[in-house]
């Protein structure tokens, strides 16, 4: 079966401001990017990296040499077959002696959804046993400084009202 994904649930943010072009190269970025971090936590050799990259990537290496004392997983695929949505979760480290799941973002806005797209991978990381403590997005530099790192509660309200965007994914796609 099928599942959709924690971000397809969640209504997409208004871009109808940005030009298209603009748009269509943050969205490559971001993709390259996210790549490039997750061969960095499984220590794997990264042969080149885009110019466009270099900021965001070096901001990650920052936070990553300095906080992570552990990679429990990277780009996990988990699945929650009783509610019927799956996600891919960035990051979960062990750091500070905790475990926590981090969302990695390049764009420099923070964006409200991100707290309920956070409560549907915590929720999604605990059903398939990972014992986070907690969850956050860690907004990379593009000019390679140090990232900005924004903890979400873990609040009923905000898994409550991403199960709400569920049922109504499933009633508009049925």
């Amino acid at each position: 079966m099928t599942y959709p994904s924690v971000t397809q649930i969640l209504p997409p943010p208004d871009f109808s401001k940005i030009p298209e072009h603009v748009l269509t190269f943050a969205t490559e970025r971001g993709t390259k990017v996210h790549q490039i971090v997750a061969a960095i936590a499984q220590r794997l050799w990264v042969p080149s990296i885009p110019e466009e990259c270099q900021g965001y990537v070096e901001s990650f290496r920052r936070w990553f040499d300095t906080y992570v004392e552990e990679v429990i997983y990277t780009e996990q695929e988990l699945i929650d077959p009783v509610y019927g949505f799956m996600g891919h979760v960035d990051l979960v480290v062990r750091m500070l002696k905790e475990i926590v799941l981090i969302d990695i973002k390049t764009p420099i806005m923070l964006q409200k959804s991100w707290q309920l797209q956070l409560a549907g991978y915590l929720h999604l990381a605990r059903k398939n046993g990972c014992k986070v403590k907690k969850a956050g997005s860690l907004q990379l530099s593009p000019q390679g400084k140090v990232p900005k790192m924004k903890w979400y509660q873990d609040s009923a309200r905000d898994l409550n009202v991403f199960l709400g965007l569920l049922n109504g994914w499933k009633f508009l796609n049925s």
